[in-house]
């Protein structure tokens, strides 16, 4: 049974174990200056964007631009998209006051004006952060197929295709307990294909069943290898096919391995070629370059050989073929041993999707957590920046009295009193939309790897339940 994620998430964030969590620093603008006594400041408004209001670009202050933005911007985020001021973290208030006091203003509008510009926060890059922000987790890792499941071969994704290259040599025809060699190999073949995954192809490409071990015959079978089936894993199909091929010639293995490229579609991106076979190369070719070429061109398939009642001295032989083609060596002396093989590269599969489910599910994790401790970090900054901002032009107001009006000076703090509280809302509400952007991507893409990992999973365990 699968458990969502949202309540283990919820759970985590109200227990606050997560720094990606979503919340704020402290419940809204912090005021650390009292307000001069003479009135109360304004409500908050939105703001337009006007000369002189909350929302305007600094006059005198570099703006930085903003080109690839992928969206149209507001006139309150574009106003934030300038260098800082010169005391914006730096110098006295009296400093800030003197450089405003330099460009003479005289209007409530002109003074909050030549303020701001010394002191404008820091804002411009976490702008851009809020804006840019993508809650996607990244692309998946490529999916489990059963060319990945050979030794030291990385995974790939596309349309799985299974190769299965077929010694139908004189030798196939000798007594293996329980019918002729080939008669076991047929039925385990049959069985394989049998449990192959949905919408896998298979292609049977034959060699030896040409020809026959006469020196006049062995030009002909030395010289031929041929595709006898391609298409849908279709056992019936197969079986049909495999039981019209009888075992005649010579062994032109390294031929068949080569010729063996051009037996996967061109849709096919990954595959797995299996040499099926009871002995060496007896043709004059060289196996062991053909698997190299092989394993490197096009989809790069990995070649594993099973060797059925080989004799000991071409063990090794078969070996090092399985190693130049990135495979493994199988030996089989029964029909009971060929069909374990079979079982164990079914297993592998499950292994292999328990393994890839488990890893996308922690690389969903830790890119969405990471999401969620960006929306955080980024969305405090920008609010403490608009604290820091509005109590430093707050205490530059204060120091106003007696060189304006307290009219002039009231409309100047509260200028900073409200544009602190237009930016820390601004930031509060992007923050948040934004986290929730990521927890929902998150819950998504988490639900999703999760779905596809157990569906592949649960089918190769019921194909092993057939065994």
């Amino acid at each position: 049974m699968r458990i969502s994620m949202r309540p283990l998430l919820t759970a985590v964030c109200a227990a606050a174990l997560l720094t990606a969590c979503a919340g704020g620093e402290g419940d809204g603008p912090e005021s650390i200056v009292s307000e001069p006594t003479t009135t109360s400041p304004t409500t908050p408004t939105t703001p337009t964007g006007t000369p002189g209001g909350v929302g305007a670009v600094a006059h005198g202050l570099t703006e930085v631009p903003f080109d690839d933005a992928p969206r149209q911007l507001t006139g309150l985020e574009q106003s934030l998209l300038v260098d800082p001021g010169p005391y914006a973290e730096e110098g006295t208030t009296e400093e800030a006051l003197a450089a405003a006091r330099a460009s003479d203003p005289q209007s409530a509008e002109q003074w909050s004006a030549a303020i701001l510009a010394q002191i404008h926060g820091d804002y411009a890059e976490d702008v851009k952060t809020v804006v840019r922000f993508d809650p996607g987790t990244g692309a998946r890792g490529a999916e489990p197929t059963a060319a990945a499941t050979g030794p030291g071969v990385g995974q790939s994704v596309g349309t799985n295709h299974f190769a299965l290259l077929f010694d139908a040599s004189d030798s196939m025809a000798m007594d293996a307990g329980d019918g002729t060699r080939m008669d076991t190999a047929r039925a385990a073949l049959t069985a394989f294909v049998d449990r192959l995954p949905e919408g896998s192809t298979v292609s049977l490409r034959v060699y030896g069943h040409t020809g026959d071990t006469t020196a006049e015959g062995k030009t002909e079978s030395c010289a031929t290898t041929e595709v006898l089936y391609s298409g849908a894993a279709d056992t019936g199909a197969l079986g049909r096919t495999l039981a019209g091929v009888e075992p005649t010639g010579y062994t032109p293995l390294a031929k068949g391995i080569q010729e063996a490229a051009a037996d996967f579609p061109e849709e096919s991106t990954d595959g797995i070629v299996y040499v099926v076979t009871d002995g060496m190369e007896t043709c004059g070719g060289d196996p062991v370059r053909a698997a190299e070429q092989l394993s490197g061109s096009g989809v790069e398939p990995v070649i594993n050989v099973i060797g059925f009642q080989v004799e000991d001295t071409d063990h090794q032989a078969l070996a090092r073929i399985a190693a130049a083609g990135r495979g493994k060596y199988t030996q089989a002396a029964s029909r009971a041993e060929l069909e374990t093989y079979w079982r164990e590269q079914n297993q592998a599969m499950i292994r292999a999707w328990n393994e890839w489910r488990n890893a996308e599910l922690r690389a969903v994790n830790d890119a969405g957590n990471a999401n969620k401790q960006l929306t955080n970090e980024v969305g405090n900054r920008i609010k403490r920046t608009a604290n820091d901002e509005g109590n430093r032009g707050k205490r530059v107001a204060n120091l106003l009295a007696g060189e304006v009006d307290d009219e002039v000076r009231q409309k100047v703090w509260d200028f900073f009193d409200q544009r602190n509280r237009t930016v820390w809302n601004w930031a509060d509400q992007a923050h948040r939309d934004n986290w929730d952007a990521a927890d929902a991507q998150h819950q998504q893409d988490w639900n999703a790897v999760y779905d596809r990992g157990q569906s592949k999973w649960t089918e190769y365990y019921e194909r092993a339940q057939k065994d």
